[in-house]
C-alpha cells in the first residue's frame, strides 16, 4: 500500500488470502458521508498496481479509496472475506465517522450511489429537519442554522447504511461485523490528521466549553487540543457501536429504542423528538436520466456524474449494436 499522508489506495495484487471470492464489486468511498460503489470483475493478477496506476485503469481486482488509510484497510478486509462493494463501503464509511468526525458523522446523513452492472441506484438518506422546524425561524438567526442545537437535524446516516445493506449487500457478512472494526480502532486510538487538527483549532472555544467534545478532542492530562499525529480515543463511540451489534435490527436501537430517547432528550433545544427519529425514511432512486447541477449536489459530485456518464455511454453502445443509425445533423 502506498500512502499520501493519510490518503491511501491499496495495492490489490497484495491480496493473498485463499478465501477470496472473485467477481465481487469494488468500492470507492469519500469522507463526506457519500459513498460510491462500483462493480467490476475481480480477476487474479500478477501485475503490480500502485497509486501511480490510477489514471491507467490498472486495478484489475479491486480498489478502495478513503481519506484515512485504516478505513481503506477495513474496506479491503471486507472484500477479502467475500463481501461486495456495498459491504466494504458501509464498513469504511462507519470508520470515517471515527477518523474524520468533522466530515462524516452518525449524526448526519449520506447519499450512496451504487452501480451494479448497468443498473445505477442512489440511496438518499440525507439528514432532515424536525417536523416542527420552520424555515422562517432562521431568516434572522442564520448563526443558529449552523451552530448549536437548532442546527441539528434528524440523522439519516445509519438508516441509509442499513437500508443499503438490506437491499444491496452480499449477505455473506452480518451487519454487526461491519461495525466492529471501527469500535476496535476507537478503543485502540486514531491518529489525528492534519485536516482534523486544523478543524479543532478553528472550533477551540466550542470544544473546550463542551464536556463531551473536550473528552475526545483534548489531551486529558492538560486539556490542550489534540494536534496532528496525536492519538484520539473514542470510547463512547466504541461503546455505542458495540451495544448496537447486540440488536437484530440496529434501527430499533437507534431510532426507536433507548438511544432514540437519549438523542431526543439531548437535542430538545432543536425541537427534535422521538417521533422525528421513528419517522425517518430513505429514498432509493433508480437513475435513468439526470440533469445535474454540481452547486446543489453536496457530496462526491464529480464521481457521481462520471458514473452517470458511463451509464449513458453503455446505452449508446447498446443502440449502436442494435444497428440504430443517427442523423448526421442531430
Amino acid at each position: 500500500m502506498k500512502e499520501d499522508g493519510r490518503r491511501s489506495v491499496l495495492k490489490t495484487d497484495e491480496i493473498d488470502e485463499p478465501e477470496i471470492e472473485y467477481n465481487k464489486p469494488t468500492t470507492t468511498t469519500s469522507p463526506s458521508s457519500s459513498t460510491i460503489a462500483t462493480t467490476t470483475t475481480l480477476e487474479p493478477t500478477s501485475e503490480e498496481t500502485t497509486t501511480e496506476a490510477i489514471s491507467h485503469n490498472a486495478f484489475t481486482k479491486a480498489a478502495i479509496y478513503t481519506d484515512y488509510s485504516e478505513c481503506s484497510e477495513i474496506g479491503r478486509s471486507i472484500l477479502l472475506r467475500g463481501g461486495n462493494a456495498v459491504d466494504a463501503a458501509i464498513a469504511a464509511s462507519v470508520c470515517l465517522t471515527a477518523a474524520l468526525p468533522h466530515r462524516a458523522s452518525l449524526g448526519g446523513g449520506l447519499t450512496m450511489t451504487i452501480l451494479n452492472g448497468r443498473d445505477c441506484m442512489t440511496v438518499n438518506a440525507r439528514e432532515t429537519a424536525p417536523a416542527s422546524a420552520r424555515a422562517e425561524y432562521f431568516t434572522q438567526r442564520r448563526e443558529e442554522a449552523v451552530l448549536g442545537g437548532k442546527a441539528c437535524a434528524t440523522p439519516g446516516f445509519l438508516n441509509g447504511l442499513y437500508r443499503a445493506y438490506e437491499s444491496f449487500s452480499s449477505k455473506t457478512i452480518p451487519f454487526r461485523q461491519l461495525l466492529l472494526p471501527t469500535a476496535s480502532i476507537c478503543e485502540r486510538g486514531i491518529n489525528v490528521t492534519a485536516d482534523l487538527a486544523e478543524e479543532l483549532k478553528r472550533h477551540r472555544s466550542m470544544i473546550i466549553n463542551d464536556v463531551s467534545m473536550k473528552n475526545v478532542f483534548t489531551n486529558q492530562n492538560n486539556y490542550t487540543l489534540l494536534g496532528e499525529d496525536d492519538i484520539m480515543h473514542c470510547h463512547q463511540l466504541a461503546a455505542f457501536l458495540t451495544e448496537m451489534t447486540e440488536y437484530a435490527d440496529p434501527l430499533d436501537y437507534f431510532y426507536r429504542g433507548a438511544m432514540a430517547e437519549a438523542i431526543a432528550k439531548e437535542l430538545k433545544e432543536a425541537d427534535l423528538n422521538d417521533t422525528d427519529l421513528y419517522s425517518i425514511q430513505q429514498q432509493v432512486w433508480e437513475v435513468r436520466q439526470a440533469i445535474a447541477d454540481p452547486l446543489f449536489v453536496p457530496e462526491s459530485t464529480h464521481i457521481a456524474i462520471s458514473m452517470l456518464q458511463q451509464e449513458a455511454v453503455w446505452k449508446l453502445d447498446d443502440k449502436l449494436k442494435q444497428g440504430i443509425k443517427f442523423d448526421k445533423e442531430a
